[in-house]
């Protein structure tokens, strides 16, 4: 067991500011690019409560975006929804079973679907998020 005295004791050096990463050729930096890079866009895309629709086996889904830009809502078994947001608020989008999914859901009266809503901000980088939702038919 090594033990240290004080006049033993390995000295560090205390840098200000951030340290940059050396990997091989590349340089890694903790400090944000003063560039922006692709984009300073801080859009956000959040999910509300689903509103199942039994009688017709659909379900209203709300996102709250906030900015305003394009709104997409695809996934597999799932009628793609595509609408334009002029500004930040609530969106009503309509999930609908196509194909296998819908024969199911007619069949079973119940079926588990994944959306994917992607957010283009008109002044950013695209947010996507997953959202699975269980559509039942009475």
């Amino acid at each position: 067991m090594l033990a240290y005295g004080p006049e033993d004791s390995p000295e560090f050096e205390e840098e200000e500011g951030p340290t940059p990463l050396s990997i091989g050729r590349f340089a890694l930096s903790s400090c944000p690019s003063e560039e922006g890079g692709r984009g300073t866009s801080t859009a956000t895309l959040t999910f509300g409560k689903v509103k199942l629709r039994k009688e017709k086996g659909t379900a209203v889904l709300p996102v709250t975006v906030s900015a305003p830009g394009s709104l997409v809502m695809t996934g597999k078994g799932v009628v793609k929804v595509t609408k334009s947001v002029k500004r930040a608020g609530k969106v009503q989008l309509l999930v609908k079973a196509k194909g296998k999914s819908m024969k199911r859901l007619v069949r079973t009266g119940k079926v588990t679907v994944t959306s994917n809503v992607t957010l283009t901000p008109s002044d950013g980088n695209p947010i996507s998020k997953t959202k699975k939702i269980t559509l039942r038919l009475i």
